[in-house]
């Protein structure tokens, strides 16, 4: 629908992240009407903005941070990394140094105090989020479909006639495999294997599960 023009993207869940697509669509982030509102905006999205830090104990010496920290940036500008995130779809462009990620969270410490208690009112507030209304069903795994390079999978359950078709999202997707609740997104779907009887927690017909319990 985006494609051809029958649907029209209004906001973006984002701080500052544009759309190379859609570079006019308004951006939530930045989206308040006063001086407060944005910084509880900004709070709000701080764990957006830090994505998946990598943190070490406090006592480090400084010469073991410094390198740990340059190893890293290093690291992310590795073409062989880079092209293997590219080909699982995994984002790493653009990554926070730690000094950065430092500097950034002092930067949110030190909003005010107005404004953290919005963030944490607005955050707290569930009257406008409507409940998931998930249902479950047992069966056995008859395939395993990995959409691409990706982490992801698309699997087929064992119905009556036609296989049932779930998608496995390896980042959100809980798995647990023979008793072992699996976390790291592409170990997921090398834990599964067909003929393994599963639970499925999802929402209907085509769409990714919550949960999946196999054995």
């Amino acid at each position: 629908m985006l494609k051809n023009g029958k649907a029209i993207p209004l906001l973006r869940y984002s701080a500052s992240t544009k759309s190379s697509v859609y570079p006019k669509v308004a951006l939530a982030g930045q989206a308040g009407a006063t001086a407060t509102d944005k910084q509880a905006l900004e709070i709000a999205f701080a764990s957006q903005v830090l994505d998946r830090p990598l943190m070490g104990p406090p006592d480090m010496e400084p010469a073991q941070l410094k390198a740990l920290q340059k190893a890293f940036i290093d690291a992310m500008k590795d073409p062989t990394l880079i092209a293997e995130a590219q080909a699982k779809k995994i984002g790493i462009e653009n990554p926070m140094s730690g000094p950065d990620m430092l500097a950034y969270v002092r930067k949110i410490y030190a909003l005010p105090e107005t404004a953290k208690a919005m963030a944490k009112n607005a955050l707290a507030d569930g009257s406008f989020v409507e409940p998931v209304k998930y249902t479950s069903f047992k069966a056995e795994l008859a395939q395993i479909k990995p959409k691409g390079k990706s982490p992801h999978a698309l699997l087929l359950f064992k119905g009556k006639g036609k296989p049932v078709a779930v998608h496995l999202d390896a980042r959100t997707t809980q798995l647990t495999s023979s008793g072992r609740e699996i976390k790291i997104p592409p170990f997921k779907i090398k834990e599964l294997s067909p003929g393994m009887k599963c639970q499925i927690s999802w929402t209907g017909p085509g769409t990714t599960a919550s949960a999946l319990v196999c054995n």
